[in-house]
């Protein structure tokens, strides 16, 4: 749905921003006296880490900054779509906090910001990509709403029968119960953000569990992502523990029928099961024959 709003047009525009930024940050780098480890590079730039690849990202941290040290020597940073000419002088006065005697060669990023804007690096695709027409035609957020409805149509919902396959767990949610996810303090947490900074979000998913165990009388509870797959997967690999406390590890057959959603037998495989297919009629139902 991304690439159906955005377009092909879209999707380079997006690219070449970030990739514009990325030489920004590189060229900073560059005058200050460190240029990229690579002369090839989209959205993440690898740099000389100024001799202590921790000492700059302790000192980033301190202005709320994430840098990843590869090594003693080298710092790793990325770029995306969000990311201004304001946050690369962040990146920036976090290196000189490291290192004050740089500040002689402090760039400017207004005015290396137009040098860059000359002439491009990326290279260029020359084949065409999204050429259906789907990926043509919604360039207003009301066409992308109409198309989102028009689609959801098609679909069985639970105003008119039993409950459809697919979101199961968005559509069993009312709507002010799915705000928070919304919210930055839910939503922009990075998946590798360092443990000293997601102290209150796991205090927080303790303490759900505790209280789902008590109300369930479970000994524990494990919260999973908001989706169905991943409670599937969850429940495959208790059953397969199971097996193995048991001294059962040979039960590691799961028959799965041709027409089950995709993401059972990819959960089943994850799980460490095997992978059965069982036939089906052409009217849908399971192919007794050859299940037995």
């Amino acid at each position: 749905m991304y690439a159906v709003y955005h377009g092909p047009n879209g999707l380079v525009s997006i690219a070449r921003k970030i990739h514009k930024k990325a030489r920004l940050l590189a060229g900073a780098l560059e005058k200050l006296g460190h240029p990229p480890r690579h002369d090839s590079f989209f959205d993440t730039v690898t740099a000389h880490a100024f001799g202590d690849a921790c000492k700059v990202s302790e000192a980033a941290a301190k202005r709320g900054l994430n840098l990843r040290p590869l090594d003693p020597r080298f710092l790793s940073i990325a770029v995306d779509e969000t990311t201004t000419t304001k946050d690369i002088r962040a990146i920036l006065d976090a290196i000189l906090d490291a290192y004050p005697e740089l500040r002689g060669r402090d760039p400017d990023l207004d005015e290396l910001e137009r040098e860059l804007s000359a002439a491009s690096t990326i290279e260029n695709r020359k084949s065409n990509f999204l050429t259906h027409p789907i990926f043509n035609t919604h360039e207003t957020e009301t066409e992308m709403l109409r198309y989102l409805k028009k689609l959801e149509s098609r679909d069985l919902s639970l105003c008119h029968s039993m409950i459809p396959l697919g979101s199961c767990t968005m559509k069993l949610n009312a709507t002010a119960e799915m705000f928070p996810i919304s919210w930055p303090e839910f939503a922009k947490l990075h998946p590798f953000a360092p443990n000293d900074q997601t102290v209150g979000y796991v205090e927080m998913c303790k303490q759900l569990e505790q209280w789902l165990a008590e109300i369930t009388g479970f000994a524990a509870v494990s919260l999973q992502p908001n989706a169905g797959s991943q409670g599937e997967y969850a429940g495959l690999l208790a059953i397969r523990q199971y097996h193995e406390s048991r001294g059962e590890s040979h039960r590691n057959v799961c028959l799965i029928p041709t027409s089950a959603h995709g993401t059972n037998p990819a959960s089943a495989v994850m799980a460490g099961f095997k992978v059965v297919p069982i036939a089906c009629l052409k009217d849908g139902d399971i192919d007794l024959a050859d299940l037995r």
